[in-house]
């Protein structure tokens, strides 16, 4: 069938083939293993990074949520002193209209000030 020759090129070719398969196998595993070397060198370095960013989030955080705090503490000091002034003005409201009652002929002589007179 095949002779000496036929054999012997494709054992040639053969172990060419199988040849470049292993260098082409020993260069992607190098590869890979100067990538893994040079991933793990650089870890420290990247890890120095997160916890960086992550220290600066955290500080961040923490002055935000002061100053939001902070913030809150004034609003709900002037929500009271509103809603104090606010009693404090209907009361007055309510006093000088009681007055304007029990008085009508003073009215026309005591006209209520522009700025509360549509609050009467």
């Amino acid at each position: 069938m095949h002779g000496p020759l036929t054999t012997l090129l494709i054992t040639g070719v053969s172990s060419a083939i199988a040849g470049l398969a292993s260098w082409f196998a020993a260069i992607t595993n190098a590869h890979g293993k100067e990538k893994v070397v040079r991933e793990q060198t650089r870890y420290p370095e990247w890890k120095a990074f997160v916890d960086a960013i992550q220290k600066e989030t955290e500080r961040t955080k923490n002055e935000l949520t002061g100053r939001i705090n902070n913030l809150q503490t004034q609003v709900d000091t002037l929500r009271e002193r509103i809603n104090t002034l606010s009693n404090k003005y209907d009361a007055a409201l309510d006093h000088i209209a009681e007055w304007r009652h029990a008085h009508p002929d003073e009215v026309p002589n005591r006209p209520a000030p522009a700025a509360i007179k549509h609050d009467l």
